[in-house]
Parts: C-alpha cells; structure tokens; sequence
C-alpha cells in the first residue's frame, strides 16, 4: 500500500518536480532549500512545501491497513493547521534518522532501526510529528512576519495561509515556503493546546479508503519488474523438524521453474510465474528429521478444545448478566460453535515481499 524509498536530493526533485526553493523538515528540525543547482545530500524525513502550495508528508512506518498514515498526518495537520485534503502525497521512506525508539526500547536495543509493528508506532512518533508540523508552522509565521514587518504575534495560521491580523492580507504557505526555510529553527515550538484540536481524538476519514474502494491500490502483490521471477517456499511438516533430504526431479520437470533452493527447514521453488511456483511446492517430496510430531494444527484445535471441555476450564474473564437463568427461561435455544484458526494481524492480500538484486 506504499512505496518503500531511499531518496537523495536527485531522486527527491525527480519524484516531487519540486523546482526553485521550498522547505524541507526533517525529524531533527533541521530545515533545507532545495534547489536545483544544489548539491548532492541525502534527504531526511521530511515534510515538503512548495512553492506551488503543494504539502508532501514522509511517513517512517509502513500503511498495512491499521490507519498509521492517517493518525500521523493528522498530528501533523494539526499543528500544521492544514486540513488533511490540504496534503498533496504520503510515502513511506526509508531513513536511519526513522528508528522506532519503543521498540528499541523494549528489545533491549536489538532491534533498532526502522520498523512497523507492535502496536508502537503511534507511541514512537506522536511527539516528532506534533513538533515537526509545529516547527515548519512557527517558521512560515516568522517568514510572514518578516514579509510584513510585523510581530509574529499578528500572523494567525490557518487552513495553509498566514492571515496579517491586522490588516486581513494573507499569504499562502507555498507562497512563505522559500523564506520560510532561511528562518531559524526553533528549539521548542509552542504546541497546541488540546481545547483548541480540529483532528487529534476526532473522528478523520482514513486516508488508504479511496483507493482501496476504487480498486487503484497498489499492494505487494501487484509490483511487477522486468525479468521477474517469482518463489514460493514448502515448510517441512513439523516444528522443529530438519530437511534430510529433497526429491525435486517432479518440480524441476515442471514448465517455469528456474531453480530449487533446499534450506535447513524448507525449501525456495523460484519460477518465471507464481502459478509455477506453487506447482513446484506442490510437486516436492520432502525426507526430515526430529520435530514435535504432536504439535501440529490439529494437536492444538484439539488442547483448546480440551481448554474448554475438560476438567481444567480456566478463568472466566467477564460476567454480564444471568446466561444461565436467560436460557432456562427461554422457549427455544440455538447452540452454535465458530473457529477460526489461530492467526494475528492476517492480511487480505498474500504476504510478499519484492527484491533487486543488482
């Protein structure tokens, strides 16, 4: 649902057409022109305003349908004082300066670098996208400041333009974006209050719907490059359990299949489609060793099911109510069982992931 980039200056200008100068905020505060005669530097997380008015949002965290793109860009829409149909893109990138720190934290630093997961990532950059829309709104009031000569104090930001309190004249950010990048970056801008919040804790339109709805979503799934191949992997049966040996004479012989690759616990089919792919899974015949014979998915259906028959039940978690007493006294009763399969987090699409090599 998003484009994974690492992006130098070229790449920004050519991916944004973002000509003459505009401003740039990273995470640390710290601001750059772009320009095109500039040098060559690595673009930090950012949030971009040109000169056409035009507001890109860099996101450290990957949209996989929880609502993360839409819940950062309305802090900092807020601080910003934009509204959310007022940013022109959302990307993910990839950047050092985006590590989560919560799950760092909580790993004891062996995982720290850039990564979604663990319920974290709204913990992890509540704060820096709250201060980098603050920051980027103080410096557009102090370049219409400087613009007016007058008080920051008479420059109210509202709706993407700085209204002259006094006088009623207004500019528009795209309009400040290139003074706004020489002002001096404050250390602490003054946050919101929460009385006076427009989108934090309100309910706001997710933004992935539309294109989720209209069919023009991009997943994983979807990306196709020149000379792609495509693998599909076969588990060995048991947990725990090693490969000893593979018989692939029945997958080679299938059409599209380019290569078998045997692991330690499974084996990659690589083929010219993901059909043949599959085929060639399929067409293994795989010999292993060791394993837990009695940790399968049947084996733990049926000690949850002993959870709920036997003599050990476990502890209620709530009570609402007379159940029993509602039963008894009804005319007539249903009793009905669901299962579902022991799954957190399933997406809707296949899991994939894409590579180049070069």
């Amino acid at each position: 649902m998003n484009t994974i980039t690492n992006l130098s200056r070229r790449q920004f200008l050519k991916n944004t057409g973002l000509a003459g100068s505009g401003l740039l905020l990273g995470l640390a505060g710290t601001p750059s022109t772009i320009a095109a005669e500039s040098g060559v530097f690595e673009l930090p997380p950012f949030v971009s305003i040109q000169p056409d008015g035009s507001i890109r949002i860099g996101m450290p965290c990957s949209e996989m349908g929880q609502g993360i793109h839409t819940s950062l860009a309305s802090l900092l829409a807020e601080e910003l004082e934009i509204s959310m149909d007022q940013i022109s893109s959302l990307e993910t990138i990839h950047h050092p300066a985006f590590r989560n720190e919560p799950i760092k934290f909580l790993t004891g630093g062996v995982m720290d670098g850039q990564m979604t997961g663990g319920s974290l990532s709204l913990v992890g950059f509540y704060g820096p996208f709250r201060k980098m829309g603050a920051t980027a709104r103080e410096m557009l009031r102090g370049a219409a400041a400087g613009h007016w000569g007058v008080s920051i104090d008479q420059c109210r930001a509202a709706s993407a333009r700085i209204t002259n309190t006094t006088t009623g004249k207004s500019l528009g950010y795209g309009e400040l974006a290139g003074a706004a990048a020489r002002q001096a970056v404050p250390e602490a801008p003054p946050l919101k209050s929460p009385d006076t919040f427009r989108l934090i804790g309100k309910a706001v339109p997710r933004v992935d719907t539309p294109a989720k709805v209209d069919g023009s979503a991009v997943y994983g799934t979807d990306v196709e490059l020149p000379g792609m191949l495509y693998g599909a992997v076969r588990h060995c049966p048991l947990f725990h359990s090693k490969l000893s040996s593979v018989d692939d004479s029945a997958a080679k012989a299938i059409p599209g299949v380019i290569a078998v690759i045997p692991l330690e616990n499974l084996v990659i089919v690589v083929a010219t489609s993901t059909w043949a792919a599959m085929q060639g899974t399929d067409a293994l015949v795989l010999q292993t060793t060791g394993g837990d014979a009695s940790l399968s998915d049947a084996d733990i259906d049926a000690r949850i099911q002993q959870g709920l028959t036997g003599p050990d039940l476990g502890a209620p978690v709530a009570h609402e109510g007379d159940a029993d007493k509602a039963i008894s006294s009804s005319d007539s009763t249903m009793e009905l069982e669901y299962a579902v399969s022991l799954q957190a987090h399933a997406t809707m699409e296949p899991p994939c992931a894409t590579a180049q090599v070069t």
